[in-house]
Formats: C-alpha cells, structure tokens, sequence
C-alpha cells in the first residue's frame, strides 16, 4: 500500500477503500472490518500517524459500503429480490444515493470533530462541514435544484467545491463550504422563480 501510493496519504486512502470493498465481495462486513485492520490499519496508523479511532472508523464505513457496491453488491441483490428489480440498476442506484458515505470517511480522518473528537467548537464545525459536504456532494452527483437541472459547468463547481471541503485546510474548507451555499442560493432563487406557483388539478365534474 505505502508503495503503491507513492508514499502520500491521500492516495493511500483511497487504495485502502477500493481494497475494502473489494475485499467486501466475497467476505461479510465484519471478516472486512478485521482483515482491514488486520492488513491496512497498520500502514496508515505508523506511515501517516493518523489517529486509530478514525482510521477504524473508515475501516468500518468501506467495509459496510462494500454491501452496496457493485458488481457483488449483496444488499442490492437481497433488495432486488424484494422489489422484483434490477439487482445492478439498483446497486447503481445505491452507490448514487450514498455518495456522502463514500465521502465521510475521508474526512473525518482529518476532521475527527465529528466523532466527537476534542472541543465544542471543533465538534459543531466539523459536523457542519460534513453537512455542507454531503449536501454538495449530492448536487453534483443529482445535478437538480428543485426541478430544474444544472448546467454541466455548474455540477463541475459543486464537485470542485466537493473537494476543497474535504481539503485537510481550515481556510480552503470554510471557503469551499461558504461559496457552494452562495451558490445555492442563486440557483435555488432562479429555480423558484422560474417554477411559479404549483397549481391543484381540476375537480372531475
């Protein structure tokens, strides 16, 4: 792992991940959760001195994401058999829909605020952030404000801005955070306006 990523941190995350859901194909959550810790825990905790509780924390989450992704997918396919439905549509689906769960981990790494980790004030911003972080994550992801579709150049910004709150930097976070809410705004003023008033059907005669 620590080759593979050239020796940073950030790649090696996201190795660590995709290793975890594809471990998480052919084992359940927990054989995931022990053989990450087992065999990836070690490089990030010695290599990068990252915190134990996060780094088990994002072992976690990749090992129950791992139920959701394709092409095994196992939860989709229990679901699917339940809904008389595509097992890969809604896999496909699944991951879409829990895109702020494939996001988390990586910032609570650096963010630990939201695991309750140290002061009042660093638990509120950094759950805030995390907020901000799903929300835009999910317009990017979605690309709709209300009904009515974004530009390709504007889900770009939201991806972008995506990244800068993840961006282990107090100043590049709150930036990003702020202006993706602006942002927003606009977009979520313009949709109103160009909406109207939401009419009742006519009453059958």
């Amino acid at each position: 792992l620590f080759q593979l990523s050239g020796g940073l941190v950030w790649p090696s995350l996201l190795i660590a991940g995709v290793v975890l859901i594809l471990l998480g194909t052919g084992m359940p959550t927990t054989g995931v959760y022990l053989m990450g810790v087992a065999l990836l825990a070690p490089v990030l905790v010695t290599k990068f001195a990252l915190p134990v509780m996060e780094v088990h924390m994002f072992m976690l989450f990749f090992a129950c994401l791992s139920a959701i992704s394709p092409p095994v997918a196992p939860a989709a396919f229990a679901a699917a058999s339940i809904a008389g439905a595509n097992p890969f549509t809604i896999g496909n689906l699944a991951c879409k829909y829990a895109i702020g769960g494939f996001l988390l981990p990586f910032m609570f790494v650096f963010n630990n605020g939201v695991l309750l980790q140290g002061d009042a004030v660093k638990i509120v911003t950094d759950t805030a952030l995390c907020v901000v972080l799903v929300f835009v994550a999910a317009l990017a992801v979605h690309g709709y404000v209300l009904r009515s579709k974004m530009p390709v150049l504007v889900r770009l910004a939201f991806a972008a801005f995506t990244v800068g709150v993840l961006w282990p930097m107090p100043q590049v976070q709150m930036t990003s955070a702020t202006a993706s809410l602006l942002l927003y705004g606009i977009l979520y003023a313009l949709a109103r306006r160009t909406a109207g008033p939401v009419t009742a059907p006519a009453s059958a005669s």
